[in-house]
């Protein structure tokens, strides 16, 4: 451009010499250079946004806190480069992303003008390292050019700030400015672009036949593969990062962040996530025509599959979900699919794979049956991409099961197995997946299929209950003859023995036995050839989805680290199946037309089982099956942590370890009602509710300590669910997003759902939480008349020979001379931020991803009050103290650089692992004399739900920590003042 633009003026010139002789100046945009200039420049950022629970709000993904600017000269160096603060950035009202600056230079032609905003410093610090100090050592527009940063956290989630880059252009679209001398505007725009791309996923239902009922798709979990690591710094016109040390991750893999449903609240309808991500330009390995095969993939190892025509480097998701309606005719259909989704094709080329910078991808998938998917990109349409999983078609009916012990009464007829039908099993768990065809029965079972056992079944009339419509009692284990016995004893006592609640009085069946699966095939075949033409009542008993010993090998693994292999994992499931079973030669996918399927939940977690020093932990329920309960019951439960332990002295007494109270089981769980397996007799309270998903595991009917391994959570542990909520689906979570699970007695969906948990907060109060409010927690009257949710929790890792052992804290807590180090690596890292923060969090409220701890974080001992001092009266004549309410403290921070007011979720950590003589009393005298209070401790989070104070409608804003009567509460807008007492991400 120089060349040329020198060639237009010597043809000027001699146009003008020809027409006269006289001396002209001429005005040609260019300006004499060296003189002192000072220009102003307008800066600004480009792109709008959406607001999601993940993404960051259009103020935040625009935040500029500093910029670094480089002036290049013609021959591409550094003219001048300039650093700007926030401190010195001249904001537009009402903005953080928009202004001015000045630069104060001198006057140059054809400059090149670049800034990089909010690098890292005290203050600011965004997900990528680059700091002023290696902008500085920067010398050349081809050093810029070929900058490369990584990020210093392997991440999806993007915090306070993005970082941007951007060329200051005319209003051509130049990107060489002249700079006059002299004071001045510049006739030109500093725009800067995030290096990140934001990228959607939105699913919905789009059923492909009308005929079908009872439509619905259920989003499961999403992961992220071959996520780069790095980028360039500025952006190049072809292409990335692809040098030889670029490193690409994978995420977690995470639950949908939104799930719609239907206007019933019975059907789910779709669901979406969002995320953020490095650019990702790669070339495809092969030319193609058609969208279906950008997902081909060769093989499959844990960590990322190998395509065939996609670049190895291509980032691609892969996301679950259950898909489930009724064909015409009634075949129900059941499918655990799997989706492949490559990036790109925003153009509509197939060959196209490409996520830019500063773009915002919207991907819409439409499921619209177990043979047809539709994926749209910016409005663009193509085939279907690739699809995969477990098709189950159900001619008699499933079950689903939670992850505790279960029982479902079923009838079967043997003459539906006709004379020369092949009968088929199906499984497929952690340790397990096939069919496998009967033959005559006596066939060995193929090692790996051998984690079918988990399921018993009792025919009814060996157990004296024929005809009848009633749940066999469990009769025990060891009732069970288990062809492949583990070290051929079970907890002492052999396989294969008489019950002892069935031998006795006038139960006298010795010859009962509990059947697996095979065991119940042979004897329906038997029965067919007997001639037994009439259905038959089944007992159904579900083993609690946890393994003591590998149900392959029979190794115990220590005893501790099994569970780690099966919490928070895909469903486990059986299948009874006449005919069409197979299974995809890849082992990927199947389908079976089946007259049973059992489905069982795993337990969910709040732990981290990716963390080898972590042994033990606890799991949690999905279901509340029972419907709301009563608290009553929980006098005797003393401890705020140990939830087991209340509910052992509550069952079975103060002295269950030397002297227990002697319950039965049979007076606890009803078998004549099998159409609610859930019946609990006797006095309906939510510890004794805990029962149902216990078993009498050696069947003597007698309660016994080792036999309650569910038990209703502490009040700390409900806090712990919630603080780990991002870890756990949307089944799991304390508070049901959807209205229609909010259902009470009355038929009510109500905003407000509380929890009770075991721990007695008085002789005459349990300890109950707010889910509404996230962990908000008082006392409830025992006497109370109102029904509460509660949540049952199982230990993990213990051993059975061990069962009083307590199981790991979630958080962990040192003090130190100067505060206390709060390390929560034992919790899943779903639940946990993926990245440092170095200044105050961008506004958010409860249910924000925000909302969350870093791995671990440092508690200072000081406090401050709302002008920055430590709690005291404001005078010596006045009773007021220095503490201000929620609002106050949003922007006014008093604390050191690099520290921060916590968030709820850190607050309520704080609140429950911090020592009582953590929270300090302070005292200061007035004119009535001696005062003391040991006060109240706000955090930064807002509340989403925008409650009301009921005396006098006020805004409850955010949340506070009342440290002298130890309730977390929700501000009421009655004065409710308090103190900050900062904290400080640390690596």
């Amino acid at each position: 451009m120089k060349t040329i633009k020198f060639l237009n003026y010597i043809s000027v010139l001699l146009i003008l010499s020809l027409l006269s002789c006289k001396d002209e100046t001429f005005d040609f945009n260019e300006v004499e250079e060296g003189l002192p200039a000072k220009v102003t420049i307008k800066i600004g950022t480009e792109g709008k946004t959406v607001v999601s629970r993940a993404g960051r709000d259009e103020a935040t993904e625009n935040r500029v806190d500093n910029i670094y600017l480089f002036i290049f000269d013609q021959g591409g160096n550094v003219h001048k480069r300039m650093y700007y603060p926030t401190s010195s950035l001249s904001y537009d009202s009402n903005s953080t992303s928009s202004g001015t600056v000045d630069l104060n230079t001198t006057s140059l032609n054809s400059a090149r003008i670049v800034g990089i905003g909010n690098i890292t410093d005290a203050s600011s610090a965004s997900i990528y390292d680059i700091t002023k100090e290696e902008l500085d050592a920067i010398s050349s527009f081809s050093q810029l050019e070929e900058r490369m940063v990584k990020m210093h956290s392997n991440s999806i989630e993007r915090t306070g700030v993005f970082l941007m880059t951007g060329y200051a252009k005319d209003v051509n679209g130049n990107t060489e400015i002249n700079i006059p001398g002299g004071t001045s505007v510049l006739s030109a725009d500093l725009m800067l672009r995030r290096i990140d791309a934001k990228v959607k996923f939105n699913f919905t239902v789009d059923q492909k036949d009308d005929t079908w009922t009872n439509f619905s798709f259920q989003p499961k979990t999403w992961t992220v593969k071959r996520i780069p690591s790095q980028s360039m710094l500025m952006e190049k016109e072809n292409g990335d990062y692809d040098a030889d040390d670029a490193g690409y991750f994978s995420s977690p893999i995470i639950p949908f962040e939104e799930i719609t449903r239907d206007a019933t609240g019975k059907l789910y309808t779709g669901g979406s996530f969002v995320f953020y991500m490095p650019e990702n330009r790669k070339t495809r390995l092969n030319e193609i025509d058609n969208y279906a095969l950008r997902e081909e993939w060769i093989s499959n190892t844990d960590d990322d599959r190998v395509f065939k025509n996609a670049n190895p480097n291509s980032t691609y998701v892969e996301m679950t979900g259950l898909l489930t309606y009724t064909e015409t005719g009634g075949r129900e259909v059941n499918a655990d699919v799997r989706f492949i989704v490559h990036l790109g094709y925003a153009t509509g080329n197939a060959n196209d794979y490409d996520t830019k910078r500063n773009t915002f991808y919207t991907y819409n998938v439409k499921v619209r049956g177990v043979e047809d998917i539709v994926v749209e990109v910016d409005e663009q349409n193509d085939a279907r991409p690739g699809y995969e999983g477990d098709v189950i078609y159900n001619e008699s009916g499933s079950y689903v099961f939670d992850s505790h012990y279960d029982r479902r009464l079923i009838y079967m007829n043997p003459a539906n197995i006709t004379e020369g039908s092949e009968i088929h099993w199906g499984v497929n768990t952690p340790f397990s997946r096939g069919i496998h065809k009967i033959v005559d029965g006596n066939e060995e079972i193929e090692e790996s299929m051998r984690d079918y056992r988990w399921i018993k079944f009792a025919i009814n009339k060996d157990y004296g209950l024929e005809g009848k419509n009633e749940l066999v009692k469990y009769p025990g284990d060891q009732n069970y003859d288990d062809p492949y016995p583990m070290n051929g004893t079970l907890e002492g006592k052999d396989y294969n023995a008489a019950s002892p609640y069935y031998t006795s009085g006038d139960r006298n069946y010795p010859n009962a036995r509990l059947l697996d699966i095979h065991q119940l095939c042979v004897r329906l075949k038997e029965e067919r050839l007997q001639g037994t033409n009439v259905p038959l009542p089944i007992t159904v008993f579900v083993d609690e989805y946890l393994y003591f010993k590998d149900p392959i090998t029979g190794d115990e693994n220590g005893g501790r680290s099994l569970w780690k292999l099966t919490t928070d994992k895909e469903e486990r499931t059986l299948h009874l199946i006449v005919e069409d079973a197979s299974l995809s030669q890849d082992g990927n996918s199947s389908k079976v037309t089946a007259q049973y399927s059992f489905k069982q939940r795993s337990i969910q977690t709040v732990f981290n089982p990716d963390k080898d020093k972590l042994e033990t932990a606890w799991g949690l329920e999905s279901v509340m099956e029972t419907g709301r309960l009563s608290p009553k019951g929980v006098q005797s439960g003393n401890s705020t942590l140990n939830g087991r332990e209340n509910t052992l002295k509550c069952i079975l007494g103060v002295n269950y370890k030397t002297a227990p109270n002697k319950v039965y089981w049979t007076d606890l769980l009803g078998t004549d009602d099998p159409d609610n397996p859930y019946k609990l007799k006797g006095a309906q309270t939510a510890i004794r509710a805990c029962m149902l998903r216990n078993r009498d595991l050696n069947g003597d009917n007698i309660v016994q300590a080792n036999e309650i391994r569910w038990y209703l959570a502490s009040i700390d542990q409900l806090t712990d669910i919630y603080i780990g909520e991002y870890a756990l689906d949307e089944q799991s979570r304390l508070y049901p997003r959807n209205a229609a699970d909010r259902i009470d007695e009355s038929g009510i969906s109500q905003v407000r759902w509380h929890y009770t948990s075991s721990s007695a907060k008085s002789s005459s109060e349990a300890w109950k939480l707010w889910a509404e409010e996230g962990a908000s927690r008082g006392g409830i009257d025992f006497e109370t008349n109102d029904k509460l949710s509660y949540r049952c929790v199982r230990n993990l890792g213990i051993s059975l020979k061990k069962p009083e052992e307590p199981p790991t804290d979630l958080i962990r807590c040192e003090q130190k001379s100067d505060g206390y180090l709060i390390d929560v690596t034992n919790m899943n890292p779903k639940a946990r931020r993926s990245y440092l923060e170095t200044s105050m969090l961008p506004p958010h409220n409860e249910r924000s991803d925000l909302n969350r701890p870093y791995a671990k974080f440092f508690v200072s001992n000081e406090v401050y009050g709302g002008d920055g001092n430590p709690p005291r009266f404001e005078s010596y004549w006045s009773s007021e103290w220095n503490d201000y309410p929620w609002s106050h403290f949003q922007t006014y921070a008093p604390y050191d650089t690099g520290f921060r007011i916590p968030n709820q979720r850190e607050l309520l950590i704080m609140t429950s692992r911090l020592p009582d003589n953590a929270w300090k009393t302070f005292n200061d005298r007035n004119w009535s004399g001696q005062k003391s209070i040991k006060p109240n401790y706000i955090c930064q989070t807002a509340f989403s739900l925008n409650g009301k104070d009921p005396y006098s409608n006020g805004n409850r804003e955010g949340f506070l920590w009342d440290s002298n009567g130890k309730v977390f509460f929700l501000q009421n807008d009655r004065g409710d003042e308090g103190f900050v007492r900062p904290v400080k991400d640390i690596e």
